[in-house]
């Protein structure tokens, strides 16, 4: 039931804040991370490098046994699904890309956290669609081995005018 409640507040605030701009022309992101999120903050950005490296094995230790992937409207349920499936060609993806972080709120309390980055993606190979901005949640469990994300959902859309 907690979960749920995370994920009706994260939805909340990410439909108060998408009226926002991206000030996508600045090279310095928006941030709003309250202290007790950098922890978190931390394991999201460490699953992330690990990712776009290819290190999947050690991508593994972010990643709760039951976590939940939504990717584009596609539901994955489970880190091993996620791991043996779409995660190979995401850290292919990831390493042929530029990536900047644009904006990031994160919150957590005594045993949740969530993280909410929005990001650009602009592939560096010839003939590669053009720049995707990112919206990214993750949800993280505090577990006696420290944070791990339980859930993330990433979106995609091109820049308005694109």
């Amino acid at each position: 039931m907690k979960l749920l409640h995370v994920l009706l507040a994260s939805s909340l605030l990410l439909a108060i804040d998408a009226g926002r701009p991206l000030l996508a022309q600045s090279s310095a992101p928006v941030l709003s991370i309250a202290p007790e999120a950098n922890a978190a903050v931390q394991v999201v950005d460490g699953f992330m490098a690990k990712l776009s490296s290819g290190d999947l094995a050690f991508a593994e230790k972010f990643l709760e046994p039951g976590v939940v992937v939504i990717s584009n409207g596609i539901i994955y349920g489970s880190r091993s699904d996620y791991l043996n499936g779409p995660a190979k060609t995401d850290a292919l993806y990831l390493q042929k890309s530029r990536r900047q972080l644009l904006r990031r709120q994160a919150r957590a309390g005594a045993s949740f956290a969530w993280v909410i980055s929005e990001k650009a993606l602009s592939p560096q190979a010839p003939g590669k669609s053009a720049t995707q901005l990112i919206s990214e949640t993750m949800l993280l469990v505090k577990t006696p081995a420290g944070w791990k994300i339980t859930h993330i959902h990433w979106s995609s859309h091109l820049p308005a005018g694109s």
